[in-house]
């Protein structure tokens, strides 16, 4: 089981612990709960990048290499986390199935502080959180955006906090960006990018997603 792995560059701080990602900026954590993390769907039941068994493929200065292994599902995950400049975080996740399955839906998430309260799709326009949250599984009632940036990036902002945005740098049109509430267990707010399967997936590797995370401001 991989341990707590910390990055360190001027005031943005990256975790990873377990499966999941927390991003600090001067001392402040802003994300929450699963903070970053992968998420799919195979014949109608979810499996979260938390649920999987992490081990350290490499470990520099500024760049992690970590592995996950689902123990109920035949996938596996191999996270690159590197922070490329003082404000910006690069993650490359490249997957591998082992067996023939249905793969109905893959996400990438930031789950992030309920003190968010403005949603940004650049040149698109944004909007407002509300701050309720679903009790049960039926989360479209608190999405509050759904579709495709045209810049590839999504974020969130707010008066008191720095910013974040994550930008997808894979060139498929098939990924949907999506801003929404997360269930009442985490109070938190999601931006995250979407891919559908509508065929039956072989085993293959192949890169899940490639993007940027910026935090506070931009370069």
């Amino acid at each position: 089981m991989a341990r707590l792995v910390e990055l360190n560059k001027d005031n943005l701080k990256l975790i990873f612990d377990k499966g999941r990602g927390r991003i600090s900026w001067r001392q402040k954590e802003l994300t929450t709960g699963l903070g970053i993390y992968t998420s799919v769907r195979s014949s109608g039941i979810w499996y979260d990048s938390y649920q999987a068994i992490w081990q350290i493929n490499q470990k520099g200065h500024n760049k992690i290499v970590i592995q996950g292994d689902w123990p109920y599902i035949p996938i596996s995950q191999i996270w690159q986390m590197e922070l490329i400049s003082r404000n910006s975080i690069l993650l490359i996740v490249d997957m591998e199935i082992y067996e023939e399955l249905i793969l109905e839906i893959e996400q990438t998430n930031l789950m992030l502080s309920p003190e968010y309260k403005t949603w940004v799709i650049p040149g698109l326009g944004k909007g407002e959180f509300l701050n309720e949250y679903t009790q049960d599984y039926d989360i479209l009632p608190f999405r509050f955006w759904y579709g495709t940036p045209v810049h590839k990036e999504i974020g969130v902002i707010d008066k008191n906090l720095p910013c974040i945005f994550l930008q997808c740098k894979l060139k498929d049109d098939s990924f949907r960006a999506i801003v929404e509430n997360s269930d009442y267990l985490y109070k938190a707010r999601i931006i995250q990018y979407q891919k559908s399967n509508i065929v039956k997936l072989s085993p293959k590797k192949y890169t899940y997603f490639k993007g940027v995370i910026k935090v506070g401001l931009k370069d």
